[in-house]
């Protein structure tokens, strides 16, 4: 299940009429992209092929392209400061440790001496062998 997250601070309405004349702006820029394509398209297919013609209106598609890109992206960016858009599962368990400094403390001491117990073993094994060898 997802829950998208509200943030405080930008309605919904005035993200829109903030965001909707940069989308405004960058349509302009994209039909004149679209069209100088077009163009090139066009110009590609004729013989002899004018190379600088291509290149510059390549150009100047790539660049208005651009700045229909960049007004979009600020949209975009606008519309996304209202929502935190991250996954929130409500019903996920939390794995965050809880345990008190002393429990832990009590923990590492007692592990402790597990692990003296075990040496003490394993000297002792060690060095029963040693003395029948």
């Amino acid at each position: 299940m997802r829950v998208l997250q509200w943030c405080p601070g930008l309605s919904v309405a005035a993200a829109k009429r903030q965001s909707d004349p940069l989308r405004a702006q960058a349509a302009p820029f994209n039909e004149q992209a679209s069209a100088l394509r077009e163009q090139i398209k066009a110009l590609k297919k004729v013989k002899p092929l004018d190379e600088a013609k291509i290149e510059a209106l390549t150009a100047e598609a790539s660049e208005l392209a651009k700045k229909a890109s960049e007004l979009l992206s600020k949209a975009q960016a606008i519309d996304d400061s209202v929502y935190d858009l991250k996954a929130v599962n409500p019903n996920a368990i939390s794995d965050e440790d809880t345990r008190t400094p002393e429990e832990l403390l009590e923990i590492i001491e007692s592990k402790g001496r597990e692990v003296s117990a075990a040496l003490a073993i394993l000297r002792a094994s060690v060095e029963g062998r040693s003395a029948t060898d």
